[in-house]
């Protein structure tokens, strides 16, 4: 069974918040039960995918990876019930992490939306 962690892009800041600050933060119940929080403050909620890359580092939705066999960059994904990797083609998560190939986090699309632009 994997381990449910998720984290927010804040756009106060800015900045990404994890898992142990958000558990402690009594404006995110607020927003995780689906009220308004008066600011936006929090924009985007990312689920752990459950996987890590290369250098051990988690995975979350909005991640960008390299997969370093083909040297190409990839957006992480929640799309039929499935975690993918995005980008010049589509494929499943897991394809990238398992040992077929190998993939490096290397930004997400908040902080580093660059990484994706050719």
């Amino acid at each position: 069974m994997r381990e449910i962690k998720f984290r927010v892009w804040c756009k106060e800041g800015p900045s990404m918040l994890d898992w142990d600050y958000l558990i402690n933060e009594p404006d995110f119940a607020d927003f995780m039960k689906g009220a308004h929080v008066e600011d936006a403050y929090y924009s985007r909620l990312m689920q752990y995918t459950g996987l890590k890359d290369k250098n051990g580092k988690e995975i979350y939705e909005g991640d960008v990876i390299l997969v370093i066999e083909w040297n190409r960059k990839y957006n992480v994904v929640f799309e039929r019930g499935m975690f993918k990797a995005s980008g010049s083609t589509t494929f499943s998560l897991v394809t990238a992490t398992n040992g077929e190939l190998s993939c490096q986090v290397i930004g997400n699309i908040y902080e580093n939306p660059e990484l994706l632009k050719n």
